[in-house]
């Protein structure tokens, strides 16, 4: 179902969109470990975008956490939520709030909050590419 959901999202209609990936490190506040992370971002509407993700533990980087979201976006701040799927099997997939923040006009770092009834991240997105053209077959 993990793949399925990952494949879904990246190979739907959404390519047509502008694209972004990038990378993602923090602090977990309840476990007081840091976190590491890829993204990807897709705009599906001019303030509407959505991502998948996968977080994990410095330390055990293999046992992370799929993310899938969508965020609504308002000049430099977005809010949103989504779904977390851990990779480690007998952990249930959980529901979380995610809020970004860009603090400078030239610059593409995004603060985020990830907040979930287990665990609170805090840290910094930065993307590594764009595509603002759309695809063509």
């Amino acid at each position: 179902m993990k793949k399925a959901v990952l494949l879904i999202f990246l190979f739907s209609p959404l390519v047509y969109s502008q694209t972004s990936g990038g990378v993602i490190g923090g602090q977990n506040l309840t476990m007081d470990k840091q976190v590491l992370g890829v993204v990807l971002n897709k705009r599906i509407l001019p303030h509407l975008s959505g991502g998948v993700g996968y977080l994990g533990l410095i330390e055990n980087f293999d046992k992370g956490i799929i993310m899938t979201n969508y965020q609504i976006n308002f000049f430099n701040f977005s809010i949103g939520s989504g779904m977390g799927i851990p990779v480690v099997k007998n952990k249930k997939i959980f529901p979380f709030l995610i809020a970004t923040y860009k603090p400078f006009k030239k610059q593409s770092l995004r603060i985020f909050i990830n907040l979930s009834n287990d665990r609170q991240v805090v840290g910094f997105m930065y993307p590594l590419f764009k595509t603002k053209k759309m695809l063509k077959y």
